[in-house]
């Protein structure tokens, strides 16, 4: 049984803690924030993001985000830069791994790679939660105001958990067993 199950949901939602509890029970998991990261380190990548904003000489995630987080335009040609490479791999990565196969992809739905999944599961939490989440990340003072701005960017939890075939509320402490009926349902449907 061949089965590819997309992960998304907003920032500070608990996509990472699905993740990992899916690599725990020893499922395949694509992480695209990862893939973004690597990217981040190769130098031709480097090259084209700061001729994107030019009075940076260096890399500075914080900057950036800063940035296309209030400016619409800076932010399509940021992920003009990544979300090809990104869906690149994730279709690697699908095609390099058979049977249950998951992917963690917090833009699936703002990049339409949902075409790729067979389900899509949700990751959801409260907004005091996610706002807790991302405080604890980040140490800024104005985490609140990011968050807002980052929410603003992105399709809302609730419209993406509408969307999407199953939700997990990642907040609860039974985590691994809301997972382990995700699948359950998942294997029955594809029999």
């Amino acid at each position: 049984m061949d089965c590819k199950v997309g992960i998304t949901g907003s920032i500070a939602s608990g996509k990472s803690l699905v993740t990992a509890a899916l690599r725990e029970l020893k499922y395949p998991a694509f992480d695209a924030d990862f893939e973004v990261r690597k990217l981040y380190e190769n130098q031709d990548i480097q090259k084209k993001v700061l001729q994107l904003f030019p009075n940076l000489s260096t890399i500075n995630k914080e900057y950036i985000a800063k940035i296309i987080y209030n400016d619409t335009q800076k932010r399509l040609e940021l992920n003009n830069i990544f979300h090809p490479l990104i869906e690149t791999k994730l279709l690697e990565y699908l095609t390099q791994h058979q049977g249950l196969v998951f992917a963690d992809i917090p833009l699936l739905y703002e990049t339409n790679l949902e075409r790729y999944f067979d389900y899509v599961i949700c990751a959801y939490a409260p907004d005091y939660v996610r706002l807790k989440r991302f405080e604890e990340r980040t140490k800024k003072i104005d985490a609140n105001i990011i968050l807002s701005l980052i929410d603003n960017a992105q399709m809302s939890q609730e419209k993406k958990a509408s969307k999407s075939d199953f939700i997990v509320h990642t907040h609860e402490p039974n985590l691994m067993q809301q997972l382990e009926n995700i699948i359950g349902k998942i294997k029955e449907c594809t029999k």
